[in-house]
């Protein structure tokens, strides 16, 4: 049976970013607009997606970024936030992402992944540094190999571009597979090179195009997937 390795997305999926989110959220807001936080935070990852591109080349300041994104996120739900308080939700949510933590059931899926197949790495768009702060505060380096870690940022080219996918599968040396929460980023950028794709799909969103290898909606799914996945031909 031909080893494989699988690669697996960062935010969303070694981490559910709701969680820091909505720490950072009732830090600042205490109990006012409670019943919005899982909306609130919905939208402001989506105004992020807007300008992610645009922040990560230049076009725009990362400051402009992130005003713009808890910004117009909050308005979108009701919500009124100056640029100073924009900024400030910004450095709570990072600061709330430096103390982020692996779940039990993702600390199996990582070992069972490092024993069962080639090797384990990281694909994910984003800063160098905040990328590797959050890699570091998860604890990964015992299952992820770090010559196998791969983020946009020093790559100079983003998901779901094939040449980030292209990079990684050199340097594994092996057929891929790629566990990722966002369709559009993960599946369809993977599958586009020929690997391989899981859909860690927590939100319950409707697929875009051709359906995953694999659809889980829960890590523990994801873990109960694992042996059918690294059996599998590529």
């Amino acid at each position: 049976m031909k080893q494989k390795t699988i690669f697996f997305d960062l935010d969303d999926t070694l981490y559910d970013r709701f969680i820091p989110y909505q720490k950072a959220f009732r830090q600042f807001f205490g109990d006012r607009y409670a019943e919005k936080v899982p909306q609130a935070f919905d939208a402001v990852i989506h105004r992020g997606y807007e300008v992610f591109a645009a922040a990560h080349t230049g076009k725009i300041s990362m400051r402009q970024m992130h005003v713009y994104r808890h910004q117009t996120g909050l308005a979108d739900v009701g919500i009124a936030v100056t640029e100073d308080e924009a900024l400030g939700m910004q450095a709570l949510y990072a600061a709330q992402q430096r103390q982020i933590t692996l779940t039990d059931t993702m600390r199996q899926v990582l070992a069972y992944c490092r024993t069962h197949f080639a090797a384990v790495g990281v694909i994910t768009n984003g800063g160098v540094d905040s990328q590797q702060g959050k890699l570091q505060s998860l604890g990964v380096s015992q299952w992820v190999k770090p010559e196998l870690i791969f983020i946009s940022d020093a790559c100079g080219v983003m998901k779901p571009a094939p040449d980030i996918f292209r990079l990684a599968e050199r340097a594994a040396g092996t057929a891929c597979i790629y566990v990722g929460d966002s369709y559009s980023q993960d599946v369809a950028g993977a599958a586009g090179c020929g690997w391989r794709t899981v859909w860690l799909n927590r939100r319950g969103d409707s697929p875009e195009g051709p359906a995953p290898d694999c659809m889980v909606r829960t890590e523990q799914e994801l873990l109960e997937a694992l042996p059918v996945l690294a059996k599998a031909d590529c």
